[in-house]
């Protein structure tokens, strides 16, 4: 997959020095003598450096011009994510860490704003430090080269971006009119207050509050769209519980680092991993970039990492998935226990006696349960 080939004639021909890359492969040794016996030494030669220049030009410009779908290869699940956003409004996308989940989550913004007019996006991360070294610097790849230097051009245009510091107040305007604004989690919530997006994106774990928020943030005209992307590594929070509960696993791929003969989340077959579920509403989907599925990915870095964990441990890190810890006030509540107000009304047309139970908690969260 990468260093030189032997030249079809050593004695007058060059050799050419491959660039290593995940997927454009270098071609064998034995398919560069099946070219000279089919063809000849110099058409051979001529063959060969036609596709050894093609490469080359193609793993530049997939560096310099990564929006271009034409000039990048796009793993499968990047292709899957795109085709749950045709039939959604919002997506979250969990997985193995370092599976291109921030990648595709940031093109895909882009794509929103160069290719269409007049669109408003926000992007948030955790805090302002990390928005600028975590997440501008990749929304800066992606803009089209012939934007990246725009500056101030009155009030219509403005793009100015540094390494250091990100973008000038954390916004741009494009020459379409599309804009975008930077926002993190450290801030107040209502700093949403006003804005109509066009989509949201949240990277890394956003707080329940600022995700419920942002579903109200439509405008006349404008189908909102929300991704939420990250590994749940800090278990299962409040924001992991409103995704996936009471969702349906409706595909499923085997997962290589967990045993095969497992049920390891239920609804799934023996050695498989959820890879896509349907959410309670009805416009939600959940996918989740397996281990092993994009090969740009970290696979054998987090292989290694995992290596002799426990499960759940694998599970999260290496499929996003994260189980309901024992440790939960209530570890087996689900949506099996969800009644309808015309249910319970039925129940307490019966008589009964209400309780309640509080624990204040002191600096954490207060835990309130009435029972009838």
């Amino acid at each position: 997959m990468s260093g030189s080939l032997p030249s079809v004639e050593p004695a007058a021909a060059p050799v050419f020095q491959w660039t290593p890359h995940p997927v454009f492969l270098v071609p064998t040794r034995a398919q560069a003598q099946a070219l000279i016996a089919q063809h000849g030494p110099e058409e051979a030669q001529r063959r060969l450096r036609d596709l050894w220049r093609k490469r080359e030009d193609l793993i530049a410009l997939e560096k310099v011009d990564p929006l271009r779908i034409p000039h990048a290869y796009e793993p499968e699940p990047f292709r899957k994510a795109r085709a749950l956003l045709e039939e959604s409004d919002e997506l979250a996308v969990l997985g193995q860490n370092r599976s291109g989940k921030t990648v595709f989550t940031n093109k895909f913004c882009m794509e929103q704003l160069v290719h269409r007019e007049n669109q408003v996006g926000a992007y948030f991360h955790q805090t302002q430090e990390s928005s600028v070294n975590q997440q501008q610097n990749i929304v800066y790849r992606f803009l089209p080269q012939e934007w990246r230097q725009l500056g101030r051009q009155g009030d219509s245009i403005y793009v100015q971006y540094t390494e250091a510091t990100g973008f000038s107040n954390n916004k741009f305007i494009l020459p379409n009119g599309s804009r975008a604004y930077f926002f993190n989690y450290k801030q107040d919530i209502s700093i949403l207050e006003g804005y109509e997006f066009d989509f949201v994106l949240f990277d890394e774990l956003v707080p329940l509050p600022f995700l419920e928020t942002a579903r109200f943030r439509r405008g006349r005209g404008r189908k909102l769209r929300i991704l939420v992307s990250f590994t749940p590594k800090t278990g299962y929070t409040a924001t992991v519980g409103s995704i996936v509960e009471g969702a349906t696993i409706t595909e499923t791929l085997p997962a290589k680092l967990l045993a095969p003969d497992v049920v390891h989340v239920r609804g799934c077959a023996p050695g498989h991993m959820p890879y896509v579920m349907q959410c309670r509403r009805p416009g939600a989907r959940v996918m989740f970039f397996h281990w092993g599925t994009n090969p740009y990915g970290a696979h054998e870095e987090i292989k290694q990492a995992v290596s002799g964990e426990a499960s759940g441990k694998i599970k999260m890190r290496a499929y996003g998935w994260v189980d309901r810890v024992a440790g939960n006030a209530f570890p087996r509540y689900s949506r099996h226990h969800k009644i309808t107000r015309e249910q319970f009304a039925a129940i307490e047309a019966r008589g009964g006696t209400r309780y309640v139970y509080c624990d204040p908690g002191f600096d954490k969260n207060w835990f309130i349960a009435w029972i009838f």
